[in-house]
């Protein structure tokens, strides 16, 4: 859809007005919020979402919280993040249920998603194979967070 910009009539009395111009949406230069990546930090521990939100602060990203897996499910279908930070168990659905409902919508199929659990017997490779790409344990180290993060987010 085109936009189209103009100039007020009291504006342009006793001058000559070039035409209008029809900007297009990639004329425009993108908006600085728009350009930055999303992380959905996905947990029902408002602690520990402070924690993450502290630790990527130095990051160029914008953090958003879902305090359980429905929440997580109806943002990211409506914007998908460039990430997803998943507790495995939380109320309404757990992490599993929200990993399976983002592999299956279009939309964020493609979103790398992080498995954070304190599950000492939970394998790496099990978070892989279930569409993870990375599986943390908690309590999580603020500096290792931030670097899986960024490392995530500017591959």
């Amino acid at each position: 859809m085109a936009t189209v910009a103009t100039i007020p009539r009291e504006a342009a009395r006793g001058s000559v007005m070039p035409p209008r111009r029809v900007v297009q949406a990639q004329d425009r230069e993108p908006d600085r919020e728009q350009l930055r990546k999303r992380v959905l930090i996905v947990d029902d521990d408002p602690d520990f979402v402070a924690l993450v939100q502290r630790s990527l602060a130095p990051l160029d990203a914008i953090t958003v919280e879902a305090r359980d897996g429905l929440e997580a499910v109806i943002y990211a279908k409506q914007y998908p993040p460039s990430l997803v930070l998943l507790d495995l168990r939380m109320p309404r659905l757990d992490g599993w249920a929200v990993l399976h409902v983002l592999q299956d919508f279009p939309a964020t199929r493609q979103v790398p998603v992080v498995l954070l659990t304190g599950n000492p017997a939970l394998e790496e490779q099990t978070a892989r194979d279930a569409g993870a790409v990375a599986l943390m344990r908690k309590p999580v180290s603020p500096r290792v967070l931030r670097h899986q993060v960024a490392r995530l987010l500017d591959p």
